[in-house]
């Protein structure tokens, strides 16, 4: 019996061998090369084309070498070829496929380039060569499981100096990786095996493209389910518009399901530029909508150490209007697509010690973001802020058309001049601050946003001062330059203008913020306003009416009571970065000379009543007279 067993398998091997040995001899697959071009034509309409040898090897191991391959691109998609590879070769060993194991030898992958992306018509540049889709089958185990991997050898895997262009015509983008190296090392399943990757990207063109240098290495280890970094480490560098070089050093450990639908990296740690962070990140359910886990805990954000300085003052007092309104308009049409935000669900927690962005300092910040099925709510967004606290919460709703965003923020108790400081070097206001704000709006468009704009808020200063300025000190010198008479000499300017309090309200309808009510209550002045910012174009049209009071005197300087009491109108109007602004010390004296009028206009009124009330009453004493005479007499 065991002749005939010995029999059957000398002639299931032998024979199959025999054949691969016979055909490695007999056969040149050189010669089949105008075929093989002449079919690919046939059948996808591309050129294809073979110039180097092509190696084929059947015992003991299936062994194909092909070099100098070309395949043309989708027509009208670009000239480049699709794919082009200087040289390739893999093997695998054929004894081991009959006890179900899989032994592969060296795969090499030399100077391949791929020019790919997305085609004018939203299709895909490779569509043409691909057939009906088919449903997937899962491979199940004699039972009915779905079987574990087989026995899996591979002893070694490298693809160097690739090239993978990515063309979006629909965004009009492109992204070049080049070069592209990967190494793997020998792979056994169950045994740990090195993992080398590096990488340059470029997106983009010009002085807008950016560049990513990227270098990861890792152990892994594979076993039926699941692969798992160990070591990981990644550096990179990337550069981009409006941004400082940002270098990443980052370490961490993964977990993935072989079946590509889970992801876990945790023990994340490491520094971007000088951001030091700790975290993990999870992602579930990713062969169909995504759901990723995130939380970051961050020691300081520092924006200063990623944002390049902005131009100075200079350059930006020297654009004219007509620069700054092409600006505005331009910006105006950016476009805002959160689409994506439907493919995704996510549960992001971060927190940071210390936020310095522009100057500003906070700490303790917390924010949580929710996205399901759409909707991003992010509460709370909280920090605390030179004494006092902010909160905010906010809101993205990606399933509208067009999409909807909301906006809501209180600020209690903040010291406003240090912040001031801080942010713009000098202090405008000092006092005690309270804001609240609720804002909505919809649009495709930074311009439809702002033209879509509603809400309301109101705004208070608290035992504070204008700082830096004189108002009596400035009024004195107006009034002065309108009656043309020298300017005050000897004043003393006090450097600040001390006010109770400042408070304001806002609405914002269609893009046009109002304000109808400005009131700031001081010593020496008491100010009333009005007006509109439009957020579209960014301009501004302000009324505000400084009031002047009679303890002027002790302020700083002589007397004003020549205004004492008489509203003096200020408007404000132009851009929003540079309004021109006007006070209309004529329209004051004009008041106070109409006031002057109406007073003794009043005190004449009141002089005529007198004397026709002094007149009724030497009328009424000499009727009663003639009264007692007739009286007497009749007697």
């Amino acid at each position: 019996m065991s002749k005939w067993i010995f029999g059957l398998l000398a002639v299931v091997v032998g024979v199959p061998v025999a054949a691969a040995i016979a055909v490695a001899v007999l056969v040149n697959p050189n010669d089949y090369k105008p075929e093989l071009e002449s079919l690919a034509l046939d059948n996808t309409g591309r050129v294809l084309k073979l110039d180097g040898d092509i190696g084929l090897s059947f015992f003991p191991w299936l062994g194909f070498e092909v070099a100098d391959v070309s395949l043309a691109n989708k027509a009208g998609f670009s000239d480049e070829p699709m794919l082009i590879i200087k040289r390739a070769e893999a093997r695998l060993k054929l004894l081991p496929l009959f006890t179900g194991n899989i032994e592969i030898g060296k795969v090499l992958l030399d100077s391949p380039t791929l020019v790919v992306g997305v085609d004018s018509d939203g299709s895909m540049s490779w569509s043409d060569l691909s057939g009906e889709a088919e449903e997937p089958v899962e491979a199940e185990s004699a039972d009915g499981d779905a079987g574990g991997l087989p026995a899996f050898g591979l002893a070694s895997f490298e693809v160097s100096e690739a090239s993978l262009k990515w063309i979006d015509k629909p965004t009009k983008s492109t992204t070049v990786i080049r070069p592209f190296d990967v190494s793997v090392g020998q792979v056994s399943k169950g045994k740990e095996f090195p993992i080398s990757l590096s990488a340059n990207i470029a997106q983009g063109q010009g002085a807008e493209q950016m560049v990513v240098a990227l270098a990861l290495t890792a152990t892994a280890l594979m076993d039926d389910e699941q692969l798992r970094l160990s070591n990981i480490d990644i550096d990179s560098n990337v550069e981009m518009a409006g941004l400082k070089p940002i270098d990443v050093a980052l370490a961490a450990e993964m977990v993935a399901q072989l079946d590509g639908s889970q992801v876990a990296l945790t023990a994340l740690k490491g520094e971007i530029n000088s951001l030091a962070l700790t975290g993990d990140l999870s992602a579930a359910n990713l062969t169909a909508r995504p759901n990723i886990t995130m939380n970051l805990a961050m020691d300081t954000i520092n924006t200063d150490d990623f944002l390049l300085a902005t131009e100075g003052s200079e350059s930006a007092e020297a654009a004219s209007a007509e620069q700054a309104a092409a600006a505005t308009a331009e910006l105006n049409k950016t476009p805002v697509d959160v689409a994506a935000l439907k493919d995704i669900d996510m549960v992001a927690n971060i927190t940071a010690k210390k936020l310095i962005a522009s100057g500003l300092q906070a700490s303790n910040m917390k924010l949580k973001a929710v996205l399901k099925n759409g909707l991003l709510n992010v509460k709370p967004f909280s920090m605390d802020l030179y004494q006092g606290q902010f909160l905010a919460s906010a809101t993205v709703n990606a399933n509208s058309r067009p999409a909807k965003f909301t906006w809501q923020h209180q600020l209690t108790a903040v010291n406003a001049e240090p912040m001031q400081v801080d942010v713009m070097e000098k202090a405008y206001l000092s006092g005690s601050a309270e804001m609240q704000a609720e804002i909505n709006t919809q649009g495709a468009t930074v311009g439809a946003l702002r033209k879509a704009l509603q809400g309301k808020g109101s705004l208070a200063f608290n035992d504070g001062a204008i700082k830096g300025i004189n108002v009596s000190g400035l009024l004195r010198k107006a009034i002065a330059k309108f009656k043309n008479e020298p300017l005050p000499e000897g004043d003393v300017e006090v450097a600040d203008t001390d006010f109770s309090s400042a408070t304001a309200s806002f609405t914002i309808v269609n893009g046009l913020m109002n304000n109808p009510d400005l009131l700031v209550q001081s010593p020496l002045i008491r100010i009333t306003g009005q007006g509109d910012v439009n957020l579209v174009d960014e301009t501004v049209d302000y009324r505000a009416r400084p009031v002047v009071v009679a303890s002027l005197e002790g302020q700083g300087g002589r007397s004003l009571d020549d205004l004492d009491g008489i509203p003096i109108p200020v408007r404000c109007t132009g851009p929003m970065a540079a309004p021109n602004c006007r006070t209309d010390i004529a329209a004051a004296v004009k008041e106070k000379a109409k006031m002057a009028l109406d007073k003794e206009k009043d005190k004449a009124r009141a002089k005529l009543d007198e004397e026709k009330e002094e007149a009724k009453e030497k009328l009424k004493g000499k009727l009663d007279d003639k009264v007692k005479d007739i009286f007497n007499k009749w007697r």
